[in-house]
């Protein structure tokens, strides 16, 4: 698909401009309406139109954008089959995404989900019986859902939350180490 392959020539190449940002929503809007429900890129599209919503929030602080990255993102998750390992690292997006949303509203209800998204990463790879697929992206979860946890705990003081916190942030610096020994 050459409309996949430019969008992620733009990401790799560092091409930032706002044009270019533009364009590619809009490809790939394009594309995801011209995908049929059920096919199996669908889900890897709306991901990808999610990130690039949730760069255009970054820079433009419009919360629609944000708002329609997670719509995106939760259709992925809801067209990805149980059984795939994907699905972990959409559900991770996820609670990414709602963690953005909670930096700015500093709703507790926002951090709550951003927490729940990305435990239900770790217990869905947990659950399919699978590794994620590299250590890297292990770590990463893990140092969101720890990241996620010491946001909650800075508000309810809660030593469960700031215990959970340590634990999955050492369980990413392992994962990280395993890669770089």
């Amino acid at each position: 698909m050459d409309l996949h392959a430019d969008v992620h020539r733009i990401c790799i190449e560092g091409q930032t401009r706002m044009e270019d940002l533009e364009a590619t929503i809009m490809q790939l809007q394009a594309t995801v309406n011209a995908t049929p429900e059920h096919h199996p890129a669908r889900a890897a599209l709306l991901n990808d139109l999610a990130s690039h919503l949730s760069s255009r929030y970054a820079r433009t602080e419009k919360l629609r954008d944000l708002e329609a990255a997670i719509n995106r993102t939760e259709t992925a998750v809801k067209a990805t089959p149980e059984e795939r390992l994907s699905r972990a690292v959409l559900l991770n997006n996820l609670g990414s995404r709602w963690n953005m949303r909670y930096e700015r509203s500093t709703d507790a209800q926002d951090m709550e989900a951003a927490i729940n998204y990305t435990q239900a990463a770790i217990n869905h790879a947990e659950a399919v019986g699978k590794a994620l697929e590299d250590n890297i992206s292990r770590a990463r979860i893990y140092n969101n859902l720890g990241k996620y946890l010491r946001h909650r705990y800075e508000r309810t003081r809660n030593l469960h939350d700031l215990n959970a916190t340590i634990n999955h942030m050492e369980t990413a610096g392992k994962a990280i180490a395993e890669d770089h020994p």
